[in-house]
């Protein structure tokens, strides 16, 4: 009877032994698997020019909607198309986000120049794009032809936006330039 309960003690240990353990790995992973969520590991280094057509205009129109935004003034709107890591990076709000971005009162007319791809990972990549922007006052008729258009200089501007392929998103990033200069 003592052999019979000693067995018993003994496997009753082992069992919370190996159960305090799997839940220990199984925590582990969890761990690990919010932590590749919330970090971007870009695996692929190189960036390379932008040879995909479909992709150009896909960001051209991305670069409208965004410069739209901002002529409207529509902090929400802005809010949704920044890029949550640059947003939680700089503590932005609907608030404070017309101090993270260029201003201008009047819709843009966007020319993009260059563009860089670098893919973060099977699904998403960013693109560095270097535009030119002008306000669109070019467009004026006077007295049934077109006047003499004055047309504003045009200002280089830099931005990265990250396409996510598998959710057909994307979302904004302002940028310096640096790799255009």
């Amino acid at each position: 009877m003592k052999k019979i309960k000693l067995v018993i003690i003994v496997i009753s240990v082992l069992i919370v032994i190996i159960m305090a353990v799997m839940l220990k790995i199984m925590s582990d992973v969890k761990v690990q698997e919010q932590i590749k969520e919330e970090e971007e590991v870009i695996i692929n280094k190189e960036i390379n020019i932008l040879k995909n057509r479909n992709i150009f205009y896909t960001i051209s129109s991305c670069i409208d909607k965004y410069t739209n935004f901002i002529s409207k003034n529509d902090t929400k709107a802005l809010i949704d198309i920044l890029d949550t890591k640059y947003i939680k990076d700089n503590n932005i709000t609907t608030n404070n986000v017309i101090n993270y971005i260029d201003k201008f009162k009047t819709k843009q007319i966007n020319v993009v120049r260059k563009i860089y791809e670098q893919e973060i990972d099977k699904y998403n990549s960013l693109y560095y794009v270097y535009y030119t922007a002008r306000n669109d006052t070019d467009s004026q008729i006077e007295d049934g032809y077109f006047g003499e258009i004055k047309r504003e200089e045009e200002q280089d501007k830099y931005i990265i936006v990250k396409l996510d392929f598998s959710n057909e998103t994307f979302s904004i990033m302002p940028y310096n330039g640096e790799m255009f200069r």
